[in-house]
Order: structure tokens, then sequence, then C-alpha cells
């Protein structure tokens, strides 16, 4: 059996015999799915019985993605008019996100990201934040997944208010912050290192990024992959 993705189409495939090189693929339908990236694709197995135990053997899995966390993805994240994201040379972006803000119960903001796992570091240089609000930000975040109300950890350089380290420990849970940095631009650094569990937030205000000041520490409960890129909210719907 066999699923392709192409866009928002995905085809399904029956095959004809038990050597995959050599098998000719019936189609067996086609549908429009509009998901979100990322989602989940694998093998599934159900008894059709709750009493039971259905047991099941696969053999020659095979999985053709470009999506595994080797490239960068955009989404807007939560209701908000859509933005944009433009690549600029080989390591940077020009965002545009419009959203309320990454606060309270739920987030609405721009967000490009490739999946994660394990131990990270990451870190740029915010060469600027348009004042579209004192709380306009951009900079790097660890999420769950692209629910609104996901779990986060974050480092901004708002447009009028410093740095920042915002954070949700609980899914739908309410937002909380540390915030008493005053913040340089242009060249302002954030960066977000986990290692096990434990989520440091540091910012530089030096153009070279290598005077890191921790912001704070925490303890996040997620699950891998998660999430971890770049967010920009525009704090103006």
């Amino acid at each position: 059996v066999r699923i392709v993705r192409q866009g928002t189409t995905v085809r399904a495939y029956r095959g004809s015999n038990d050597n995959e090189s050599l098998a000719e693929w019936v189609k067996m339908g086609e549908v429009q799915i509009s998901a979100v990236d990322p989602l989940l694709v694998g093998l599934c197995v159900t008894a059709h019985n709750n009493d039971a135990l259905c047991n099941a053997q696969f053999r020659d899995v095979s999985l053709d993605s470009t999506n595994q966390g080797s490239t960068w993805q955009s989404s807007d994240i939560g209701l908000c008019p859509p933005g944009s994201t433009t690549a600029v040379g080989t390591d940077g972006f020009d965002i545009q996100g419009s959203g309320k803000d990454i606060w309270d119960t739920a987030d609405g903001f721009r967000f490009v990201y490739k999946t994660a796992t394990g131990d990270f570091d990451i870190r740029t240089r915010v060469a600027s934040v348009q004042n579209t609000d004192s709380w306009a930000k951009a900079g790097v975040m660890v999420r769950q997944s692209t629910a609104a109300n996901s779990i986060h950890a974050t480092a901004v350089a708002t447009a009028g208010n410093g740095f920042s380290f915002q954070r949700r420990t609980t899914a739908g849970g309410g937002s909380d912050h540390t915030t008493s940095w005053s913040t340089a631009y242009p060249n302002s650094w954030v960066r977000l290192a986990r290692q096990g569990t434990t989520v440091r937030v540091y910012n530089a205000i030096d153009e070279s990024g290598s005077t890191w000041t921790e912001m704070g520490t925490i303890t996040l409960a997620t699950t891998d992959p998660v999430l971890l890129g770049l967010c920009v909210t525009s704090h103006n719907e």
C-alpha cells in the first residue's frame, strides 16, 4: 500500500505483487486534504475490536519526504491575516507577520521552522523589528505544535520593550514572561539552548553575538519532535 502527497492532493495506491520495484501500482482514489504542516505520516493497525489486539507485520517500509527537518517551513499560527516569508541568501529571512501576540492562552504570529529532536542550540541576529506596536516582536521559539495554544519557550527582541523571555508551560494555559533587558538596534541577538528537558534563554547586544546574558531557564515538557525556528508578531491583527 502506498500514499503520495503533492500539495494538498493525496493519492492512494495498492500494489500488485510482493516486489515493490516490479509492482504495478493501482490507484484507489485521491482526496484534497487541507492539513497544516508538520503532519504525522506512518503505519497504522486496528483490531476493529476493543477487546482484542490485532497483530500486523510490516516489511520494506520506506518514506521519501523533504520535510523531515531538512527544509524550512512557514505558516501563520492562530487566527491572523496571512503573512509572508522571503529567504535572504543562505542564512537569513525577511518575515512579515500579523497576529494579536504570542501571549495569553493562544497565539497569533508567523512561524518559520524545522522539526528537531534531542538537544539543540538556535540563535539569530534580529536586524530589525518594525514598530507596529511596542510589543511587536521577533525571535527564536521552540514549540510542541502549530496549535495556537501549544506550549512553547521563546526569546524575542521587541519593538519598544527590550528583550523578553516568554513561555507557556501547559497547552491552553496562561503565559508568563521575564522582561528587563534593554535592546540595542540593529543587530540584537536571541538564543535558545536545550539539554534534555531544560531550555536556557539568552540575549546579546554586541554585533558578533559573543557576549550572552541569560534571561532564564525553564523545564519544558515537550515530546520530540518539536518545532524550532523564528517567530514574528505585529501585536496588531
